[in-house]
């Protein structure tokens, strides 16, 4: 792991040293001010061991966004408006109903619900979100419900509010780390330099941004090259054209910007 240090020239085993970067790497890094950009008081920072597999990381990184956007869905279903009248009406004729009308993909978890053809609904349901009425479904039959990828899922009162409990605690979670990355990205970095591999660009992107950094898979002689004019841009930008062009996955995680070939 690297370190925004003067030397910087710590390397594992997966990335050569610095001294093996082009000329104009070189140049490009030297350039930096370390008294303008204050980067280098971080002596106590300390190794910490990288993942054990590239598709550890990543798959972390996906998954948060995975729980974030399931939540989202969540929240969607409170801006859906249902009319319909509901008179001695099965559960599983309600469920077909609502996903006619709302093309929501719904379906009952019949290992967890003994017997959904003998819960009777009756209900006249007037411009009511959806949310509102799968709470009211679930009071007035003794059942629960919870998003699982998207997906509506009826099921009992128990295992809905355990599901529930953990998805609070995973995207309370998965939001404070994307928060972390988001905050460290929208900074204001400078680069310049003419014909910089991807790994110098991440390399001058995380001594900008001061944090510590490591590299999974990528090298100096990584295609293709990048030339930045001194211009001020969101740190964000600068991961963007990594992964547009390069290939490269920027990933804010426990303190440390992992830089990641899939």
């Amino acid at each position: 792991m690297r370190t925004p240090a003067p030397s910087g020239t710590g390397s594992r085993e997966c990335s050569e040293p610095r001294e093996s970067a082009p000329p104009a790497v070189l140049e490009a890094l030297a350039a930096l001010d370390a008294d303008t950009l204050n980067l280098f008081a971080v002596s106590d920072w300390t190794s910490r061991p990288p993942p054990v597999e590239t598709s550890n990381l990543l798959r972390g990184f996906e998954d948060d966004r995975r729980i974030l956007e399931g939540h989202a869905t969540v929240l969607e279903l409170s801006k859906i408006l249902v009319t319909r009248e509901f008179l001695q009406a099965p559960l599983p004729d309600v469920v077909s109903v609502l996903q006619e009308l709302t093309q929501l993909n719904i379906m009952i978890d019949r290992r967890a619900i003994e017997g959904p053809d003998e819960l009777i609904l009756t209900w006249d349901a007037r411009e009511l979100p959806l949310r509102d009425l799968l709470e009211g479904l679930a009071d007035r039959s003794g059942v629960g419900w919870l998003v699982d990828e998207g997906v509506v899922v009826i099921t009992s009162p128990a295992l809905a509010r355990k599901a529930r409990e953990e998805v609070a605690a995973a995207v309370a979670a998965a939001s404070e780390r994307l928060d972390r990355q988001r905050e460290l990205l929208s900074r204001t970095v400078v680069l310049r330099g003419e014909s910089l591999p991807p790994r110098a660009v991440a390399e001058l992107l995380a001594l900008w941004l001061g944090v510590p950094w490591d590299f999974i898979d990528l090298d100096w002689d990584s295609p293709p090259v990048f030339a930045f004019d001194g211009a001020e841009s969101p740190a964000q930008a600068v991961a963007d054209v990594l992964r547009n062009r390069a290939g490269v996955t920027t990933i804010y995680r426990d303190g440390v910007l992992w830089f990641v070939t899939r």
